[in-house]
């Protein structure tokens, strides 16, 4: 079920290191106690949705960052002040700091919508390794005889019927 990875050179510019980086350390809602802008989903949704990144680390990595962030994010909004990093921000001010994240992903996720079936269609396809059978074809007799074989009844035992 793995599928093959695409040449590193028709990588996109949203998702080469350099991009990526800022991007993941800017994904962080813990930025919105210093009221700096977040760009929450995209690190997480790029990783995801990536040919590239199909590692363990990296997928279990973008799931946690995608639904703690989520979870933070909706219980500051809806919370009505908890308080879970211990600022006081009004949800419009909430919505402020994700925007450029939100705003972020549509544009990289449009952007990989369009070239996604260039890319993809440049992996070579691996033939498909035919399934060899290396025992000989049974012979009709011997499968018969098989059945038969299966069918009868063991002489000096009962029958496995109660009638």
């Amino acid at each position: 079920m793995s599928q093959a990875q695409p040449p590193e050179e028709l990588r996109p510019w949203y998702y080469k290191n350099p991009a990526l980086f800022p991007v993941f350390l800017l994904g962080w809602p813990i930025w919105m106690e210093l009221q700096v802008v977040i760009l929450w989903p995209a690190w997480a949704i790029l990783i995801i949705r990536s040919p590239w990144h199909r590692g363990m680390v990296s997928g279990t990595l973008a799931w946690a960052m995608l639904m703690s962030g989520g979870a933070f994010i909706g219980l500051e909004l809806f919370g009505s002040g908890l308080g879970l990093i211990g600022s006081d921000l009004e949800p419009s001010h909430i919505l402020l700091l994700v925007l450029p994240g939100l705003v972020y992903t549509v544009v990289t996720q449009t952007l990989w919508a369009k070239s996604k079936q260039a890319i993809l269609g440049s992996i070579p396809l691996e033939p498909a390794t035919p399934v060899v059978d290396d025992r000989p074809p049974r012979s009709q007799r011997e499968r018969l005889r098989r059945r038969l074989r299966r069918r009868a009844s063991r002489p000096g035992r009962s029958s496995r019927h109660p009638f």
